[in-house]
């Protein structure tokens, strides 16, 4: 495998609600699409009817909207509790090779990955995060590339993913 790209970081709880929190919102984008319709049409028909009851029926987004809120902080909770399981209060090394394929070995766990199973690939101000198949997230810091880049990485993970 030629490894066109090289990534090493501390794979802290902290990265947790960074890439998650990105991740959901990418995924959920369309329920906050639908709600904002909701909303606004209720607050129209409010508007043009003068009916109360559309004042009510304004409260059902933004409990919807709460909803979703509550169900990342869940997730995030969820996630931090996996990595407590797993790691306890060690901090593993997440090693990440990114060429023809994907490598990722974190502490004595290695997965290889094919290049195909790449659905999108996402941005945080301090992260890559990598989504494939399966719904598996594959966060990479980019502080920590060790050959080339993030942003020719970035690059390179959206140039893979149009050419299909």
């Amino acid at each position: 495998m030629d490894n066109f790209f090289i990534s090493e970081f501390q794979y802290t709880e902290d990265c947790i609600p960074e890439y998650l929190k990105r991740w959901w919102s990418e995924k959920l984008m369309i329920s906050y699409i639908l709600t904002a319709l909701i909303f606004l049409y209720f607050l129209i028909m409010l508007i043009i009817r003068r009916n109360f009851v559309y004042l009510f029926l304004e409260i059902l987004p933004v409990l919807l909207l709460l909803l979703i809120r509550i169900k990342v902080v869940r997730a995030v909770k969820v996630e931090r509790e996996r990595y407590q399981v797993n790691y306890g209060n060690s901090v593993p090394l997440m090693h990440i090779e990114i060429g023809r394929d994907i490598l990722y070995r974190i502490e004595d766990k290695e997965k290889h990955l094919s290049l195909s199973d790449i659905k999108k690939v996402l941005e945080t101000p301090n992260m890559i995060v990598i989504c494939l198949r399966g719904n598996l997230i594959l966060p990479v810091k980019k502080t920590g590339f060790m050959k080339e880049d993030a942003d020719h990485c970035l690059r390179y993970l959206r140039n893979q993913i149009g050419s299909r």
